[in-house]
């Protein structure tokens, strides 16, 4: 039998082999550290996992091969300290025995033959355990409050994921010592050289042609860690604006999964602006067949030598979006509830009284309704609608209804349980909060850019509106929507988005680029809209409020909202159209923050 000294000469010569029975040789001897500590119970069994991950990265740094057996105890011992200090202090664990220099987890692995056995074990987890370890030990996105702005998800899911992860890998790692692996440093190289090439095309202007050949069409782009949202043509329209302003990306390293590929750029700022920049950012892709569904490009705040970096105010912005999109906001989470067997998703941001957001359409991503500033004051609760974003689709076209809408989102009100709540509908969801209003009990309306009717006389004076903005906008406004692709009803939305302002200017270019629409609710077949009678009954106090401008719900349908209802205030902004708080933010909040405070 070999001794301890032979066989961790064996693994640093790359006999994985060699590892996997040194940790099975000690196990018990690590176990009972861990018992010994932490008790019975799941706590000592993560911190025998924690160890033996820390042990299999590091064992190239152990200085006596003869000391093995205390060197894996005191490992333990120190995973076992930082749970009870963290059980104390609520702070996430941390890696039980950080590495001395500033080098990245991969790069230590990359100095071992063992990389490959340790690569093959992380891409036989599942692809959302697989993220969280890439991003946490491969990527300098790496806190637990990063990965979850990443990956949208509450930072208390991000722990028990990489709880999960660590004790599958500590499993697998286990079960594959003697199998042999793929050349993992060839695919990491792989990714690599595909991050320069992006650079390269991109400067020579042929972005739009690389996203077209490599990313899927309906594949989804996120930015400002999480806060702006759209598809392909944010990514190009992002890269292209970024580039016109003499930003440039530096590559700096690319990981490599199964499905999940992660790339870290320094940012370059223009000479003369030498602040314009945070120090870099991470691409976070995930693949299918071979082609990017989705990227989300994160804030890197390190200065490339593993400190943080605090930015100034102007400069907690994604470069991408640099003058419209902030980053520093409050935290986002996404939960989710089933109604008849359909997942329905809604988001949740700020403090204060609840105030639950509907978005337009039918059909609208959510997004674009993110009201950042009403966060200060307000738990803002954003519906993700049915038949859009990653909520839940009904299986008839054909329900997509208003009733079924009220009633998605009275799920979404009753799963808050937190009494009754203020209800903000923009447009179509203007629509939704007068009919939710009219069967449950709300403590404020906000009827924002909306109408108490539709049918031929409004849809009428809509078409004569809008006329006055060009025959290319008008022939998008009355095509057939419900014939459309989702990313063609996206094309004629953003046509016509222009004439939704008063005054429609380039600034607003990444809003446009960020709105997306599905088709499938603009097929639904509904009864006419029209609660006109039904007003008088709505107990709850209204702000009705309109742009002056607004070509689709102006100031005639919001009069008569305000007309018809017992107990509202009517607000009508100057030189403003459909989305007040895009194009006249400062009137628009004030007039609601007043109302419900």
């Amino acid at each position: 039998m070999l001794s301890d000294v032979e066989l961790v000469r064996a693994a640093r010569g790359g006999d994985v082999g060699a590892l996997g029975l040194l940790l099975t040789r000690h196990e018990a001897g690590m176990r009972a550290v861990a018992l010994s500590i932490l008790g019975y119970g799941p706590d000592a069994d993560d911190a025998v996992q924690d160890a033996s991950l820390a042990a299999l990265r590091r064992i190239g740094d152990l200085r006596e091969p003869g000391s093995v057996g205390p060197w894996l105890r005191m490992i333990v011992r120190n995973a076992c300290r930082l749970r009870l200090r963290s059980a104390r202090t609520v702070v996430p664990v941390a890696d039980p025995m950080p590495p001395a220099d500033p080098l990245s987890p991969d790069r230590v692995l990359d100095s071992h033959a063992s990389r490959d056995w340790i690569w093959h074990a992380v891409n036989e987890l599942s692809p959302t355990l697989r993220q969280a370890v890439l991003l946490r030990y491969f990527t300098d996105v790496n806190s637990y409050e990063q990965i979850a702005e990443v990956l949208e998800v509450p930072v208390g899911t991000v722990r028990s994921r990489l709880n999960q992860a660590r004790g599958k890998l500590a499993e697998l790692l286990r079960a594959t010592a003697d199998q042999a692996h793929a050349d993992a440093g060839a695919a990491n190289a792989a990714s690599a050289r595909e991050a320069v090439e992006t650079l390269a095309v991109a400067e020579r202007g042929d972005f739009p042609t690389l996203v077209a050949d490599r990313w899927l069409p309906e594949s989804e782009f996120i930015a400002g860690n999480g806060t702006v949202r759209g598809g392909r043509d944010l990514a190009m329209y992002g890269m292209d604006k970024d580039l016109t302003e003499g930003v440039r990306q530096r590559f700096v390293h690319a990981v490599a999964g199964r499905d999940v590929t992660i790339w870290t750029m320094d940012l370059i700022s223009p000479p003369d602006d030498p602040e314009h920049c945070p120090p870099g950012v991470v691409w976070v892709m995930t693949r299918r067949e071979g082609r990017i569904a989705r990227s989300a490009c994160s804030i890197r705040c390190d200065d490339g030598h593993g400190r943080r970096v605090e930015l100034c105010p102007r400069l907690r912005i994604l470069p991408v979006f640099t003058a419209p999109i902030e980053a520093e906001t409050m935290t986002l989470t996404t939960h989710t509830i089933e109604l008849d067997g359909v997942e329905q998703r809604y988001h949740v941001a700020g403090r204060g009284p609840i105030c639950v957001a509907h978005s337009g359409g039918p059909g609208i991503g959510w997004e674009y309704m993110r009201m950042r500033p009403l966060e200060e004051h307000l738990t803002m609760v954003y519906v993700e609608p049915i038949g859009t974003g990653e909520s839940g689709r009904l299986a008839n076209d054909a329900d997509y209804t208003l009733d079924n809408y009220v009633r998605y989102l009275h799920a979404v009100v009753e799963d808050l349980d937190d009494g009754p709540v203020a209800l903000l509908g923009h447009s179509h969801g203007g629509f939704v909060a007068l009919k939710y209003a009219l069967a449950h009990l709300v403590d404020a309306l906000v009827l924002y850019d909306t109408s108490p009717v539709t049918g031929a006389e409004f849809f009428g004076d809509a078409v004569a509106n809008i006329q006055h903005s060009g025959s290319e906008v008008l022939a998008a406004f009355t095509s057939q929507h419900a014939e459309m692709t989702d990313e063609e009803l996206t094309g004629v939305l953003r046509t016509i988005l222009p004439a939704y302002f008063a005054d429609w200017r380039a600034e607003f270019e990444p809003f446009r680029a960020a709105t997306r629409i599905w088709s499938a609710p603009s097929r639904g077949q509904d009864v006419p809209f029209d609660v006109r009678d039904q007003l008088p009954t709505i107990p709850a106090p209204a702000l009705v409020v309109a742009g002056d401008k607004d070509v689709i719900c102006g100031p005639r349908w919001a009069r008569m909202l305000h007309d018809g209802l017992p107990s509202s205030r009517l607000r009508v902004i100057e030189n403003c159209g459909h989305i007040g708080h895009v194009e006249r933010p400062e009137a628009f909040y004030a007039e609601v923050l007043k109302f419900l405070s």
